[in-house]
């Protein structure tokens, strides 16, 4: 990967990674609002916080890895976007079955821009 496109490849995972960790406590409080609504949602906001949990790490693993190691791996950059792919699926679940701003709240549609990398398309593509 070219030395630009991997500053920004940080710079993604960064931004994925600093809205997981924001998400964290306001899905635990969506939990903890819906837990009488149909078992679906609260199921889907646990594995939306299980994403969350698990993309911040990755993230943060892959930003270290760019910056001591000048590279990422296949495999690694593989994971980030099967991560990626998962947390938006649960993420079109949640605004399906979620109230709008409870769904704005915990940043659905936030977390699917990011994950998608809309602004960052080049920069998610594997080089």
């Amino acid at each position: 990967m070219d030395p630009k496109n991997l500053y920004k490849y940080r710079e993604h995972c960064e931004k994925i990674k600093l809205c997981c960790h924001k998400n964290v406590n306001r899905i635990v409080e969506m939990m903890v609002k819906h837990k009488d609504q149909p078992k679906p949602l609260v199921h889907d906001l646990g594995h939306y916080l299980k994403h969350c949990v698990v993309l911040e790490k990755l993230c943060e693993y892959l930003a270290s890895a760019v910056c001591n190691l000048d590279r990422v791996s296949n495999h690694c950059h593989r994971e980030l976007m099967d991560q990626c792919h998962m947390m938006g699926q649960v993420c079109k679940r949640l605004i399906a079955k979620m109230p709008k701003k409870d769904a704005e709240y915990v940043r659905c549609k936030v977390m699917m821009d990011l994950c998608q990398g809309k602004k960052h398309k080049k920069t998610m593509k594997k080089h």
